[in-house]
Formats: structure tokens, C-alpha cells, sequence
């Protein structure tokens, strides 16, 4: 059994070391590169970061929220709807909380490799955009332009009126988190009373700009949506050759993130050519109809594999398994008896436009 065990284990590897060389392929073959990102893309293993997933690095870093019956960050990311937690320990927490996420903790060395992708095949930078689901912002910290950036769910690095009382109700929060932590009580969490702050022009509570009900101003983001949008359709209108590089992107908003990205491969390879790298080592599910795609069971480390094929300079040998990854995928498309994948677009209406117009709201 360990033999045959250990043969079904070099066979994945090889299959992966394929897709690893069609990846590599498209991307230096690119003319544009729209990567997209969720929370996978931010994890780092090890670092003593991971306070949304694991309790002792949410103990380690917010001691205080134990007493008041949180372990991780995800269940804090109910704070705000908890009546029993005064505004002060929640302003202690969020001032502290998210001065790391968007200040404090390094982007992923993943970011770094995304950016020399970009380069990396033609020695110059190429067309590219990025949509992502995170709020941290790792992409404009990792040198990517910040007006080639969209995040529609907001930035933790903002603050907004709960009203709202109007669009532009919406401000910097690096110098108010300083000034909490300043006065923050560290065994209680607590900041002053008198510093929980208020909108300025209303009076109303106010909250994180993190779209998280019908408050959520989108304000800072329009801009990005629209020339996001403008940017796909001008790619797939020049029949420019695109790819889309998915890291990290699971089942938490997948009409923001994946289900986007595969609607517009789908389009973009009915007018040009397309391809879609997926890499997410649990939610794997590729649409059968996308001829030219991968995924790549791992997380955000994989990048490096692939950025060591481009420097190996092995063209044929990319370009072969590209080939053959396409001719594997027709055959097993036109099989007739095959049905479309679950949890993909594949087979239903997904109109991706109207995804991205929905997110003004």
C-alpha cells in the first residue's frame, strides 16, 4: 500500500508540475493580467499573524478580548453588533486590530512574487488590475498602483459615519486609531470614553468603512469599480490576450471574487484568447467550459514554483504543457454524459457587470 501510495503521490506531482508549466506559459504569452485576490492571498503560516484562524496568535496579540469572550478574529468580526461590548473596548480593539492588518503586518512575500509576474516574462510591466476581497491594503503596500486596484469591500484603513448622513462621509483613520491606542487600558482593551468617536456632521456612532450592512459607503471605491469595468471591456473588446491569476479566493464572497473572474474568461475567450489560473488548495472547482484554465491545490506559495519556471526559460516545455492541458480539458468537455461543474458558473447566468454595478450601491 505505501508503494502504491507513493507512486499516486509522484503521479500528482507531475500533474501539478504540468499545470505549474501552463500557468507559467499563458502568463509570459500575456498581453494583460488581471489578478484576483481573497483572504488566502494575506495568510502567513507561521508568522504568528493568523488572528482570524488561530487562538493563540489572537490571544497573543489581544489578550484583553478573551475576558469578553472572543478567540479569533473572525468571531470579532461581530464586535460591532454586540450590545454587551461598550463602544470604548470596541474602539480599543478595532484602533489596535486594525492598525496591524493595514499597517503593522508585512504583506506576504506572495504580493512581491504576484509583482515580478507582471515583469518578469517581457522585462517591463505589463497591462494589469487587481479586484480583491481583502480590505488590508497589501497590494498597494507590495508597490502595485494604487489606481490599478478595486476593492469593493472596503478598507480597513477608513472610517465612516453610520448613517450614512452622506456619501462622503467617509476619513483617514491612522491618526484616530493612534490617539486610541494612546489612552487604550491594556488589560481591559478600554479606551477614554471621551475620545469614542462620533460623526463629525451628524453626531451618529461611527464605524469601519467595511461593507458589512446597507451603511457601508462605497464612495472611495467608485472610481476603481468604473475603471475596472472599462479596463476588462476594453482587453476583451481588443482581443488582447488575458489572464486571470485567482489566489486564495474561496466560498465567502464568491460573487465578488470567483464567479466574476470566470464569467469574464468565458467572455474574453469567445472574443480573443483567455485563461484562468486558479489557486486555492480547497476550493479547487474549475468550469468544465473553460478550455484554457488550472487549479493549483495550494495556497499563495505555489507563485514561487511558477516564477522559477519563467526564470528557467524552458519555452517548449511550457508551451507543450499548455497544449495539452487544453486538448485534456475539450476532450473531457465534449465527454456526453458530463455535467457542468458544481459551485461554478458553469451552465448558469452570471452577468458579471451587473455584479460589479451592484457593488455601487
Amino acid at each position: 500500500q505505501d508503494a502504491v501510495g507513493e507512486s499516486a503521490a509522484k503521479e500528482n506531482s507531475k500533474d501539478v508540475a504540468v499545470e505549474v508549466q501552463a500557468a507559467s506559459w499563458w502568463i509570459c504569452q500575456a498581453d494583460a493580467i488581471l489578478i484576483c485576490a481573497g483572504a488566502g492571498m494575506s495568510a502567513k503560516p507561521g508568522a504568528g499573524e493568523a488572528v482570524y484562524v488561530s487562538p493563540k496568535d489572537f490571544a497573543a496579540h489581544y489578550p484583553f478580548m478573551l475576558r469578553h469572550g472572543y478567540r479569533s478574529g473572525y468571531e470579532a468580526m461581530g464586535v460591532l453588533f454586540d450590545g454587551k461590548l461598550p463602544d470604548e473596548v470596541k474602539w480599543g480593539f478595532w484602533s489596535k486590530h486594525y492598525t496591524n492588518m493595514r499597517w503593522g503586518f508585512e504583506p506576504c512575500e506572495g504580493y512581491n512574487i504576484l509583482h515580478r509576474l507582471l515583469k518578469i516574462a517581457t522585462d517591463k510591466e505589463q497591462d494589469y488590475f487587481v479586484q480583491t476581497s481583502n480590505v488590508d491594503g497589501c497590494f498597494e503596500r507590495a508597490g502595485f498602483s494604487k489606481e490599478r486596484i478595486y476593492g469593493p469591500q472596503g478598507d480597513c484603513g477608513l472610517y465612516q459615519c453610520s448613517g450614512p448622513c452622506s456619501r462622503e462621509s467617509i476619513w483617514e483613520a491612522k491618526d484616530l486609531f493612534a490617539k486610541l491606542s494612546a489612552s487604550r487600558d491594556e488589560a481591559t482593551g478600554a479606551v477614554d470614553k471621551a475620545l469614542v468617536p462620533v460623526c463629525p456632521s451628524c453626531g451618529r456612532r461611527v464605524v469601519m468603512n467595511l461593507r458589512s450592512g446597507d451603511y457601508f459607503l462605497h464612495t472611495r471605491s467608485d472610481k476603481a469599480n468604473r475603471d475596472f469595468v472599462k479596463w476588462v471591456d476594453d482587453i476583451i473588446a481588443s482581443g488582447k490576450r488575458l489572464v486571470i491569476i485567482e489566489v486564495g479566493a474561496g466560498y465567502n464572497t464568491p460573487v465578488v471574487t470567483r464567479f466574476p473572474m470566470e464569467a469574464i474568461a468565458r467572455e474574453a475567450s469567445r472574443k480573443g484568447q483567455a485563461s484562468l489560473i486558479r489557486i486555492n488548495p480547497d476550493a479547487t472547482a474549475l468550469p468544465g467550459d473553460l478550455l484554457e484554465a488550472v487549479s493549483l491545490p495550494f495556497g499563495w506559495e505555489v507563485l514561487s514554483e511558477i516564477e522559477k519556471e519563467l526564470a528557467a526559460g524552458l519555452p517548449d516545455a511550457m508551451e507543450a504543457a499548455a497544449k495539452n492541458i487544453k486538448s485534456a480539458r475539450e476532450e473531457e468537455f465534449k465527454r456526453p454524459s458530463r455535467r457542468p461543474v458544481e459551485r461554478t458558473t458553469e451552465g448558469r447566468r452570471f452577468d458579471w457587470r451587473e455584479m460589479m454595478q451592484n457593488l455601487l450601491r
